[in-house]
């Protein structure tokens, strides 16, 4: 009979082992006993589960509070980073489009300077040929003014011969002057000048 009641005594221990609970708000000072399921209506009624319930539901909204401002500051922070990050790229986008303006405006800008300085590559090439005709010209009339100056002295001496050799005197005599008789005489013996 011992035996029969050690085993209904462990059967009913472990039955009441089974059935006991810990209080969910242990960590929040709700005594920390362990309940049978019988008595945790009565339990959850007491005066000592309802301050650890409240100081449970002010850890949660504290914490919940620590949150929602730290993600407000969060969001303060990344609002403001995005409107300061908005605000540079608006300024980017407008001096990137004043930069365009100006390349566009240089572009236009060196197509005129190379339009003229073709122009004026032809226009120098145009100089040069003229000044090389002008230069032609020039050289060709300096050979003739040579020339030109050869037969005035040419014809100065002859004039200067001519005047030598006949003068008419006081009295309406002539007389002629002959100059290089020798070479006269002997062109006129060897017949290359008939006379003197």
């Amino acid at each position: 009979m011992d035996e029969v009641s050690n085993k209904c005594d462990n059967i009913h221990s472990t039955s009441d082992a089974s059935n006991k609970r810990t209080c969910p708000l242990a960590v929040y000072d709700c005594r920390d006993v362990q309940l049978y399921e019988s008595s945790l209506q009565e339990h959850y009624t007491s005066e000592q589960h309802q301050k650890s319930l409240v100081r449970c539901a002010q850890s949660i909204m504290e914490s919940m509070n620590g949150v929602s401002s730290e993600a407000d500051t969060d969001m303060k922070e990344e609002k403001t980073s995005l409107v300061e990050n908005y605000e540079k790229l608006s300024i980017i986008t407008r001096n990137t489009e004043t930069i365009h303006d100006q390349l566009i405006q240089t572009d236009v800008e060196m197509l005129r300077c190379d339009q003229q300085n073709s122009t004026l590559l032809q226009e120098l090439n145009n100089i040069q040929t003229t000044n090389s005709l002008e230069k032609a010209y020039r050289d060709t009339i300096s050979f003739n003014q040579n020339i030109l100056r050869q037969d005035i002295i040419m014809l100065e001496q002859q004039v200067a011969d001519e005047s030598q050799i006949i003068k008419e005197g006081p009295d309406g005599t002539i007389v002629w002057k002959i100059i290089n008789v020798r070479e006269k005489t002997y062109d006129a013996q060897s017949e290359r000048q008939t006379s003197i």
